[in-house]
């Protein structure tokens, strides 16, 4: 439940700009985390203890300067690649990761950012999350609009669309609409 707890407050912090409030927030948590002692744990639960540690690292990616970033996302990659964690499954927190990667290279290096796109958006395929993919394939919209490739952009768009409708995210419309509407006006 502390996951979903954080997931809810760093999206109200990324939402609302509040990026000061969101990175103490998360290395608030993330200290408290590492305070906890393990020695009382059974494995699933010292686990899952490292699976949070990894989610709220990676939120904090979000609000936090490049650098810091990049260190941020490579402590919770370091985690989430610990034997530790193979008694639980980390594919959302693998997806997150992956999509905050291709988010990190995306102004500079085109190739590596849709790698690491596609990677997150096969994870999150697998787990059937809708909002997810629809994040992932608008972000290769993106990718795809800045390289001049319209139509595609425009289908990955479209495709993001309909699955974000369903679930009535306002935000996220907001978001995919935003692409469209650019790719539209560059035709």
């Amino acid at each position: 439940e502390l996951d979903r707890a954080a997931d809810g407050l760093c999206r109200h912090y990324l939402w609302r700009r509040r990026f000061q409030a969101g990175e103490a927030a998360c290395k608030v948590a993330a200290e408290a985390l590492l305070r906890i002692p393990s020695a009382n744990k059974d494995r699933i639960e010292g686990a899952e203890q490292k699976r949070i540690l990894a989610r709220i690292q990676l939120w904090g990616t979000l609000f936090c300067k490049r650098a810091e970033a990049d260190q941020l996302l490579s402590q919770a990659l370091e985690i989430l690649g610990s034997s530790q964690l193979d008694v639980i499954d980390t594919r959302r927190e693998r997806a997150f990761a992956m999509g905050r990667a291709g988010d990190l290279a995306f102004d500079h290096d085109d190739k590596q950012a849709r790698h690491f796109y596609e990677r997150s958006m096969a994870l999150y395929r697998e787990l059937n999350d809708a909002w997810g993919t629809a994040k992932l394939l608008t972000a290769l919209g993106w990718l795809a609009a800045r390289g001049g490739q319209m139509e595609e952009a425009r289908q990955l768009g479209e495709k993001a669309l309909v699955l974000v409708r369903a679930s009535g995210d306002m935000k996220r419309t907001a978001d995919i609409l935003w692409l469209l509407a650019t790719v539209a006006i560059s035709e």
